[in-house]
């Protein structure tokens, strides 16, 4: 529980950008909804807690972890509910008109799910994280549950209707998960044909999950100009095969198109990019980054591809062997001592979702935060599948696999946590770095709602919305800035004086610089600069 209410930070800037969004729900403006990268759950759900929490700026932070603890306890009864229907189809496989089945008891099972789903959750999707990872998860865990009720020929036509449900705000939690629906969607069509009941049943979840995601789907269609169910593939893409720059895209990569409304770039030498508009948030370039990159065109290259997909193998390599070699060593030797190693493939329903999102994710880029839950659906579902003759020492085995398991992971658990303590610190840290940085604005003048400009990387920004100001400019290449002479510098500076920015934030500003027109923020490697229209000169000589 510290692990959340201790925090007061954020890990990168993506999660300002979901809390800007979640203000945009909160005001009414629903058309932030049309954002190609970010889904809208999880800033709708930010946003209605700070807006009826109302925290002071500094106290914004801690509640998105509140937010996410609150997620994550959905996620256990969410993962509660598969697991338990796992146990319930062991119990069924021990018994046979042939013979008697040794499985796993219903504690070593529990066990077991358990030692997988914190490993998942707290080393993989790392709870702490601020993102809709979890969420994905809760959605994955609740459908292969209700697939499992299809297929087994327990389901009724509610089973149907709260996949579709769940489905539909799986989508609305992440793009990833609309095109993966509809596998779900064919298994379980497939399960209640063999089940030789009436289709009627799954094209009910079809029309619910339809009718739960349509509004995401206009939205977004009627913005871009398409029919289009989110760019996010396309966006990675992008940035991960094909090595597009994440930001500030011009137009200038081979064969990459001609951009519809780019940042504008105000001045060549050193480059200024500036991006007031049309969204009046922290930070433009990444509230939306679909909107900049319109026009792009993908540009497949067989070799990026592969290249792409030996990564994400080698991800998957490590993800699956460290600790997961106890559970490909436990599951072969006890499917082969079960009989067959094809029992691995009797819960068809669950590994064809699982195998589904883990290749889409190997096609542009893995993570293990992205395919935890697939994993662990992967597992459940190998598992879930071994029986062994009856015997003491099928006994002895199966007993043995649950302490190798347990003790496996409760050791890398141990470890993990021991790391993600250590990084939590860093994140206190810039934390209190970043609160440094807002009140030391404030001081040099700027008022919330007021436009500042950045000169350096895009790395933090918790400073900004801390600030309530909105960054409306940046030259990237703080080096080119500072190695310019002064006359250069001064021009620059007059370009982020011209986008209505009241100061500029840099960081590790040169000694000879320091005292002419740049303030120090307290403690911290970070000046600012004051800026207005009609005081453009920069001070600054050279000594």
């Amino acid at each position: 529980m510290h692990l959340w209410l201790g925090r007061a930070g954020v890990h990168g800037i993506d999660p300002i950008s979901y809390m800007d969004m979640g203000d945009a729900f909160m005001r009414g403006n629903w058309n932030a909804a049309a954002n190609g990268l970010w889904s809208p759950l999880y800033p709708l759900l930010l946003g209605a807690a700070l807006s009826f929490v109302k925290p002071s700026a500094s106290w914004e932070f801690p509640l998105v972890h509140v937010v996410g603890f609150i997620i994550y306890i959905g996620a256990i009864f969410s993962f509660d509910f598969l697991w338990s229907e796992f146990g319930r189809a062991l119990r069924e496989r021990s018994t046979s008109k042939r013979r008697r089945w040794v499985v796993f008891p219903d504690r070593s099972w529990m066990v077991i799910g358990y030692c997988l789903f914190l490993w998942v959750s707290l080393l993989m999707i790392r709870v702490t994280d601020e993102s809709p990872d979890m969420l994905v998860a809760m959605a994955v865990y609740a459908a292969c549950a209700l697939l499992m009720r299809i297929t087994d020929g327990r389901a009724r036509i509610g089973t149907f209707v709260v996949l579709g449900v769940v489905l539909g705000l799986g989508y609305l939690a992440k793009t990833i998960l609309f095109p993966l629906s509809l596998v779900f969607l064919v298994v379980a069509a497939v399960g209640t044909y063999k089940q030789q009941q009436s289709l009627a049943r799954p094209l009910v979840a079809f029309v619910v999950f339809l009718v739960i995601a349509s509004p995401l789907l206009c939205i977004l269609s009627r913005a871009k100009g398409r029919f289009t169910f989110g760019d996010s593939g396309t966006i990675n893409y992008l940035w991960h095969v094909e090595g597009v720059p994440r930001t500030y895209w011009q137009g200038n990569y081979p064969g990459s198109g001609a951009p519809i409304h780019p940042p504008r770039l105000i001045l060549a030498n050193p480059a200024v990019y500036e991006f007031a508009a049309p969204f009046a948030v922290t930070f433009s370039p990444w509230y939306d980054p679909s909107y900049w990159y319109e026009g792009m065109h993908l540009h497949f290259d067989f070799k990026k591809q592969i290249r792409a997909l030996a990564e994400g193998v080698g991800i998957y390599h490590g993800l699956f062997f460290k600790p997961g070699a106890v559970l490909i060593a436990i599951s072969l030797i006890l499917l082969l001592v079960g009989g067959s190693l094809r029992d691995a493939l009797g819960r068809w329903d669950l590994l064809m979702p699982a195998l589904a999102g883990l290749g889409a994710y190997a096609l542009v880029h893995v993570e293990a935060r992205y395919v935890g839950s697939f994993i662990l659906v992967f597992w459940g579902a190998v598992l879930s599948q071994v029986r062994l003759p009856e015997s003491e020492l099928a006994v002895r085995l199966l007993r043995f696999s649950t302490l190798a398991i347990a003790i496996i992971y409760s050791v890398e658990l141990c470890a993990g946590t021991y790391a993600t303590a250590v990084d939590e610190k860093e994140v206190t840290a810039e934390m209190q770095e970043s609160q440094q940085l807002a009140q030391g604005i404030r001081e040099a003048g700027l008022r919330s709602g007021d436009r500042s400009a950045i000169i350096g990387g895009i790395s933090g920004m918790i400073w900004a919305r801390l600030a309530k100001t909105q960054i409306v400019a940046n030259l990237p290449d703080d080096k080119d800035f500072w190695s310019q002479a002064p006359d250069a510098r001064s021009k620059a500076l007059s370009a982020l004086a011209s986008t209505g920015a009241r100061v500029v934030v840099a960081e590790a500003v040169p000694a000879w610089a320091a005292t002419a027109g740049w303030m120090r923020i307290g403690q911290t490697d970070f000046y600012v600069h004051a800026l207005s229209p009609a005081a453009t000169a920069d001070p600054t000589q050279r000594k």
